[in-house]
């Protein structure tokens, strides 16, 4: 399978050693292929001078875990077992590819703060889903709507650090459009759903989940 963006990259081969257990998800990028093409994008935007969104979806860390050389390594010291869907192993290399995601995260807000942009740009990281590991006795999944599953993270940097701290709030993902609106002092439209997170973070208050019976 190949990926092809605007001219800005040529052939972008999904390289991950793995597939991902679902014939329609297709295979799995690795990370330092979604760094590179966001580089380039990065780089040509640059050299343009024009202000920027972008989406970057990271696929590790995810199903199969597969993490490259030396993260498969970096929680397991041992012989690779004959068997790898033994639970310590598997939640090693879970970690691996954890480690190896964040490493080419590092790599992107790195070019940021070598360009001069790290302080001109707000950074949000969050993810779709968790993992169980056999809490509940789903192996390698993210069925159900327990806590491993649904908390998730969301991570926020604003330009120039102007908020700091943690807030123990209930949030969604359809949190996070009308939030980056209110931060550029946008309209939110009447079309867009959630709500807006500033107030949350500049009072540290804490949402409350209604749910309709």
């Amino acid at each position: 399978m190949v990926l092809s963006i605007s001219g800005l990259l040529e052939d972008l081969i999904y390289s991950h050693p793995g597939g991902i257990p679902a014939p329609e998800a297709g295979l799995k990028v690795q990370a330092e292929n979604v760094t590179e093409i966001s580089l380039k994008i990065l780089q040509k935007l640059l050299k343009e001078k024009k202000p920027f969104f972008l989406f970057l979806h990271y696929w590790d860390p995810h199903a199969p875990y597969k993490p490259p050389f030396p993260f498969n390594r970096l929680f397991w010291k041992k012989d690779f077992p004959e068997n790898e869907s033994l639970l310590d192993f598997m939640i090693s290399q879970y970690d691996g590819e954890i480690a190896y995601c964040d490493s080419e995260v590092g790599r992107l807000l790195e070019f940021l703060s070598d360009n001069g942009l790290f302080d001109k740009t707000i950074i949000i990281v969050t993810a779709d889903h968790g993992e169980n590991l056999m809490e509940h006795g789903n192996y390698m999944g993210h069925r159900g709507l327990y806590d491993c599953i649904t908390r998730i993270p969301l991570i926020i940097r604003f330009p120039n650090k102007e908020y700091k701290g943690v807030i123990d709030s209930f949030a969604q993902h359809i949190d996070i459009t009308p939030t980056i609106l209110t931060m550029l002092d946008a309209k939110i439209p009447s079309t867009v759903d959630g709500i807006s997170l500033i107030n949350v973070i500049e009072n540290k208050k804490v949402l409350k989940l209604n749910i309709l019976q």
